[in-house]
């Protein structure tokens, strides 16, 4: 699943077409991102919030993920928080673009 949401994430930067900006239509959005790996279960979790300029919730996922040696280089690291926290920005950012924002 995250690798799919890498891939559509690469894509549409690559393949996207140019977007209007406006400053009259800016507004100002606060994401935080998190991810978690626990060694002694093999399991972790990706989250992540968005505030709007005034500190409100508009959103929020949280998933749990388990550790596939054959997944994300498993096989060649003991840790993967690099690559959590990517995919948990990588889903953010997927999740904003196509929920929050539009």
């Amino acid at each position: 699943m995250i690798w799919l949401q890498l891939y559509n994430r690469c894509r549409s930067l690559k393949h996207g077409g140019p977007r209007t900006v406006s400053a009259s239509k800016v507004k100002c959005w606060h994401i935080f991102t998190d991810a978690a790996s626990e060694q002694n279960t093999q399991s972790g979790g990706l989250g992540g919030v968005l505030f709007d300029s005034s500190a409100s919730v508009c959103g929020w996922f949280g998933i749990g993920v388990s550790r596939d040696a054959g997944s994300l280089g498993a096989e060649h690291k003991q840790s993967l928080m690099y690559e959590l926290e990517l995919a948990a920005r990588s889903v953010c950012y997927e999740a904003v673009g196509m929920r929050w924002f539009s």
